[in-house]
Parts: C-alpha cells; structure tokens; sequence
C-alpha cells in the first residue's frame, strides 16, 4: 500500500499539505479493514475499486473513487487513479431515497395504480387498488389486468371495449376512459382509467401506468342533474305554452311568476351543483396529472413532460373558470354579499405583488409597489377579500401579458376616493378590442391575432367587483406601448359608509326605512367609550325591532345608521319607538363601568327610488335628531 509515485493532481484532489505516502492517508482511520480488503482484490484479480469517504478538518466531506491495476511484468507495482466521485455518489444515494420515496407515495394514494406490461400483465400494483379488489398487491402481480379487472380471459378490446392500453401502445400517447368494472363483491363501478406508456431506455414502449378512480358517485350525481335537467325543459315548455293566458289572466300571471321564481331558484341550484360537482374530480384529475408530469410515479420523457403540464395548466383554468363563473352567477343574483371593512389599500397592493413576484422575476420582468413602505397608509371602505380578488386578476393580467419592462402598482387619492392603478409595458389593447375588454369570455387578441390562454372572465368580474362598492374602473392602452388599468375605492369615512350601506339595502320596488342614532356628546367618553356605545346601539337593535336588518356604524361622527324594508311610514315609525324604548332601558358601560350616554334619533320613509342623494338624506337624517334620553 506505499505510494512510490502521485501527479500533482493528486496533491491538489486532496489538499493535503503533504505528499501522499500510503495508501493508508485515503481510507478511514477506524476502518482499516477496506484497504486490506482492496489490497487483497488487487493482488486476487489483478485489479480492484473502492469508494472511500474522505474528509479534512478544513473541508467538507467527499467521496473518492480509487480504481488500481497491477502491472504487467512487476507483481509488486500497481497504477491508481483517484477521482471525486462525489456528486455521483450524492446522486446515487439520493435516486436510491426518492425511489424509496416514490413508492411510499404510490401505495399511500387514494388512487389505485398498476403498472402493467404491453401483454396485460401486471407488474406493480399499490395498496389503493388492492383494497379495491380485497387483496394484496403481491397477489395482482403476475396476473393479467382484464381477469381482474373485468373477470374475463380475453382482453376488453376483444370485447367490444375500448382498451386503454391497446389504444395507448398504438398511439404512444397516454389515453383516458371510463369502463363499467366489477368490485371484489362483483358490484358494478364506473372507474375512470387513465393510461400512460412508459418507455424503455431505448424509446420502445414496453409497460404502461394506469391510475384508476372511482367515479361511481360522481356519475350518479350527473345522472340526478341530467334527470333534473329534463325536468326544467319540461317545465320551460309549460311556460310557453301558457304565455297566452298570462296576458289575460291575473291568477294565472301570478302562478306563472312563482314558477319563474322556482325555476330560476332550480337554475342557480343546477349551476352551484355542476361546478362544486366539477370541482372535485377536477382537484383529483389536476393532482394526479400533477404526480405524474413531476416524474414522482416515474421518469418521464420531454415530450410526455410537456403534454403533462400542458394538462396541469389546463386543469388549472378550468378551475379559475369555475370559481369565477360561480361569483358572477352570485352577483347577477344579488347574492354576493358584502362584508365591508377598514384595511389599508397600499398594505393589500403590496402583498398582492408579493405574490406575483416570482412569476415577474422568472420572466425579468420588474415588478414595483412604490407605496408599500408608506407609514400612514390609506384607509379605504370595501371587502378586503373581494378587492384582493380584483387587484389579483389585474396584476395577474399585467405580468402574464408582459414580456419585458415593468409593471407597477401604484395608490392615490383623487377627489376623495382612493385610486389604484396597475401600469405594465407589455403588449398593450388594440383599438378594436377596447369596447369589450370588460365583457365575459371576451379575451384581446394580440398583434399577431392569437388570443393567449385564460378565461376570459377576469377583467368582467373585477368591473362587477368594483361597481358593487360603488367604484369605478376604466383603462389607458396602447397596442405595444402597455396599459394602465384604474379603479377607484371609497375612502373610510362616514359618507363613504353610508353609501355603501345604501347601495347594498335598495332593491326595487321596494320601500326602504332609514334610522340613524347619534352619540349626543361623544367627547364625554374616553376614547374606547364611543365605539362600546355604539356596538351596544347595534347590538340591541339587531335582537330588537331591527332584527334581519343591515347596521353601520360611522366612527368618526359618533353615529349608527340602519336600513330596513318596511311597508309603509307607520311600520318604521313603531319600529323606531320601540327601538327609543329600549336604549332608554339601556344601560351603556366602558371597560365594564356604567356610563351616562346621551343619544339623539331620527328615521326617514323612502320610496324607490328616493330622488336625494346619499349626502342629501344623511344631511336630513341629522337635521331631524331628537333627543332620546
């Protein structure tokens, strides 16, 4: 084991800061066992390998590959070359982890999975699928898939079925159906199977995965829908056929409405059923075509890599598609309702650009929030979520559509609302496109006519988003100069709360009771007394004669207002002299000490619509205060 001779890329492999004398420097002190045993394989075969875990104090550990051959002629000598075996090394233990990984993974699925070769054979099979059947994955292998799939000895293509795996192997594409398959108790299930071939290191298409999932319950579901479906063309036919008669009879116009109402109740539950029915397999197909594209079920080639994500991406639109056809079917129906706080508009625009970040740097593009670091902030009125939603699609839009340059989000006030807009450099809105930019499905086209994925409901649900809080929203664009998208949110103040309170009670043809109830003296109260008062005005009215009705409180005036419907002047006005009874019962407290709490009241009658304006009525609401205690 003496070295008689190194090159000096020994020395430098090493870093040693003397010469290598022995063989005996390489391997580990506590094992000297491995250098006789590579000792004895030389002088045995005339050549010997042996990896080594080498490491210094001033370095980090590495792996050496020594490989020796004795000399012809000269038994004594023998030549060695030494190599950093590292990095393989590292890949070799880490390919052995994710196998082990990746089978961990497979058998934990709630899908069955099998790998099955191109004469049906099954190879492999993971525990979801073996519970199926009420077996063992060790008892499938071996067994060719249609006897256990379909009970039979001849393959469903000679069936009259559509084989997966046949069709995949003559297409060498993955290949997706769904078959009527048996259970162990030989019940019938409806299992959705997907196939995918898996080629051999020489390109040849030798076994195939296949992941099954059980759609039983999901197509009974659909069977249900299909059977109401029918059902609601029935009853759309009875309608026209009775449209004559409603003219001229006023029974039958009011039958006629109530089964309007019903059928477009049954609609809306139609279309909430389909997509949270959607939902579910979606999230299972999305997932699975995820495993499979990430090379966790197994390696994949480039071409099988690119069709993969291009499904992944797909499932992923689908997805926004539903969610966003669900919240424009609720705005439509007046059903979206608005939980409208207090928050900071440069804070919400800064943590939106903080999640388009990585997206923006992947494609080098700068994306900048100028106002994230302001110190005071501005306060704006809305639903936080629903404006995150809008900010969201509007960045979303801005980086997608960018392909050098910058986007950058910016806020300001502008007569007495909040403006926030989103300014990018990207390919901008030709001409012709600009009137429907905000129209449903409606997606601009590029300068070479292609029109790139998306949904096309984005835009339309942030125009719907923004008008519900009583905002605007326009755009500047220029084909290849970029756009600038804007849209305006109220700042938090009285007026801006009341507004909205207004926007969200009117609906037509109905009479709406206004009531505010204002703090007499509100300086009297420390300052955590008149925000206590005014919880405690709300919360005896919502248990009292303004039960089910919408409350607001305005902080910086002292004041609460409440809408409500009501049939006419004489029902508000016993509503709110039950509601003076009892704040004059009322006992008021602030950090648990009774305090004396002046208050004045005032309601108004309105019939739809009002002919004032927001500030005109809150202007009259104060005019007529009187004193309630």
């Amino acid at each position: 084991g003496a070295v008689l001779a190194a090159n000096p890329a020994v020395e430098r492999l090493l870093s040693a800061g003397e010469p290598l004398a022995a063989l005996a420097q390489l391997f580990p002190r506590h094992q000297p066992e491995r250098l006789a045993a590579h000792l004895t394989e030389l002088k045995r075969q005339g050549q010997a390998a042996t990896v080594i875990p080498f490491s210094r104090a001033d370095s980090p550990p590495r792996w050496l590959e020594l490989h020796s051959c004795a000399i012809v002629g000269d038994e004594s000598l023998a030549l060695a070359v030494l190599t950093d075996a590292t990095e393989r090394y590292e890949e070799e233990l880490a390919g052995r982890a994710a196998i082990r990984f990746y089978e961990t993974v497979c058998h934990n699925l709630a899908a069955g999975v099998m790998v099955i070769d191109s004469h049906f054979t099954i190879q492999r099979a993971n525990s979801a699928i073996a519970r199926f059947y009420k077996t063992t994955p060790e008892a499938l292998v071996g067994r060719k898939c249609h006897e256990v799939i379909h009970r039979s000895p001849t393959p469903c293509s000679r069936m009259g079925e559509i084989c997966p795996i046949a069709t995949s192997l003559a297409t060498g594409a993955p290949f997706q159906v769904v078959h009527r398959h048996l259970d162990a108790d030989g019940a019938p299930r409806f299992i959705e199977n997907r196939v995918a071939p898996l080629p051999d290191p020489n390109g040849t298409v030798v076994s195939f995965v296949a992941m099954f999932n059980d759609q039983t319950e999901i197509r009974n579901v659909q069977e249900r829908l299909e059977a109401k479906t029918h059902e609601l063309e029935r009853l759309n036919q009875e309608l026209l056929a009775q449209q004559e008669q409603l003219a001229v009879q006023a029974e039958e116009l009011k039958r006629a409405n109530f089964e309007l109402i019903t059928l477009s109740a049954a609609k809306d539950e139609f279309v909430s059923a389909v997509s949270h029915e959607l939902r579910t397999p979606l999230t299972a197909l999305r997932e699975s075509v995820a495993l499979v594209a990430d090379g966790s079920l197994g390696p994949l080639n480039s071409r099988q890599a690119e069709f993969l994500n291009l499904a992944h991406r797909n499932c992923c639109r689908l997805t926004e598609l539903i969610n966003d056809l669900l919240d424009l079917s609720k705005i439509e129906a007046g059903r979206l309702e608005l939980k409208p706080g207090s928050f900071d508009i440069c804070r919400l625009s800064a943590e939106v650009c903080a999640t388009f970040a990585s997206a923006a740097a992947k494609k080098g593009l700068k994306l900048d929030c100028p106002q994230a670091d302001r110190p005071d902030g501005i306060q704006v009125f809305a639903d936080e979520r629903l404006i995150r939603r809008v900010l969201t699609n509007l960045v979303s839009n801005a980086v997608k559509f960018t392909d050098q340059g910058e986007v950058v989000v910016t806020v300001a006030i502008q007569s007495g609302d909040a403006v926030v807009t989103v300014a990018d450099t990207g390919i901008g809105i030709r001409k012709e496109e600009q009137p429907r930019i905000f129209q449903k499905f409606h997606q601009a086209a590029g300068n070479d006519g292609t029109r790139p994925p998306g949904t096309g409901l984005g835009l339309a649900l942030a125009k719907e988003l923004v008008e519900l809080h009583q905002g605007r929203i326009w755009f500047e664009s220029e084909a290849d100069r970029g756009s600038k998208f804007f849209f305006t949110l109220p700042l938090d103040n009285s007026l801006a709360r009341f507004r909205l309170l207004l926007s969200r009670s009117c609906l037509a043809n109905q009479t709406l009771g206004l009531l505010l109830v204002a703090l007499a003296d509100p300086g009297r109260l420390e300052p955590a007394g008149a925000p206590e008062a005014l919880d405690t005005i709300v919360r005896l009215a919502e248990h009292g004669p303004f039960a089910g009705c919408r409350a607001q409180i305005l902080p910086e005036t002292g004041e609460v207002t409440l809408t409500c419907t009501c049939r006419d002047a004489d029902e508000l006005a016993t509503r709110a002299s039950r509601l003076r009874k009892l704040l004059q019962g009322a006992t008021f407290t602030v950090h648990g000490e009774p305090v004396r709490v002046r208050l004045r009241m005032n309601c108004l009658f309105l019939k739809q619509p009002a002919g004032k304006t927001p500030e005109e009525l809150l202007v009259e609401l104060r005019k007529g205060e009187q004193d309630v205690n």
